[in-house]
């Protein structure tokens, strides 16, 4: 199997995301889709700062990139990436990660407000 280049790749997963969100504006309509984006806009937002605050805990820790990582047993870029919001990690990484730093990982799932 022949590799693809980044825009390749890129370009392929940003019209298979068009086609989906084309699909989906029309099953469910375009008012109820502007408002399912926005809130998925928010949730982004709150995802980025959630992650943006994890460098600064880890700081705080007295705790540099690299010990967390040598702790975890993964690279340096993975927790750059990760504090950058640039991984959608699993739970569990999430997890390891609070306890190396001195913190436990308390998640709430809420009911969000649903607008109709």
């Amino acid at each position: 199997m022949a590799k693809k280049n980044l825009k390749e790749t890129s370009t392929a997963d940003l019209r298979e995301v068009d086609l989906f969100l084309d699909e989906l504006r029309a099953g469910i309509g375009d008012r109820k889709y502007d408002e399912l984006t926005e809130r998925l806009k928010q949730a982004r937002k709150k995802r980025r700062k959630f992650f943006l605050g994890l460098a600064a805990k880890r700081e705080n820790s007295g705790m540099s990139q690299i010990e967390v990582a040598r702790e975890m047993g993964l690279s340096e870029v993975i927790i750059i990436k990760l504090e950058g919001g640039l991984l959608d990690p699993k739970y569990s990484l999430l997890e390891r990660y609070a306890v190396v730093i001195g913190f436990n990982l308390n998640s709430k799932l809420s009911k969000g407000k649903k607008k109709t």
